[in-house]
């Protein structure tokens, strides 16, 4: 079997667990994610496992805000020369320590 019949395969099954009608309500407890992952291992079906931008945040992972946050409080001296307001979501440039010149 191809890697696109697995995709429909995997996505099959996901679809009798979905209600498709209702995209913004598309979650799962850990107890189905650990189902849905056992099958496919059973099956010998490939999986992929798609998370939203929230997950790291409630698992007490900074966001990247968080993170420039911390930096700023942590490091004061090497993001001296960041402009607040126009670098406060360069997330980049507070990691490198980089200066604007």
């Amino acid at each position: 079997m191809n890697q696109i019949s697995h995709l429909f395969e995997i996505y099959r099954i996901i679809k009798l667990i979905i209600n498709f009608n209702n995209l913004n309500n598309m979650s799962f407890n850990v107890q189905e994610v650990a189902q849905l992952l056992k099958q496919a291992k059973e099956n010998k079906k490939p999986y992929v496992f798609f998370t939203g931008a929230g997950c790291s945040v409630k698992a007490d992972v900074p966001s990247a805000t968080g993170l420039i946050q911390e930096i700023c409080e942590k490091f004061p001296i090497q993001v001296k020369n960041l402009d607040p307001e126009k670098d406060k979501y360069n997330y980049g440039k507070y990691m490198s320590g980089q200066s604007k010149t």
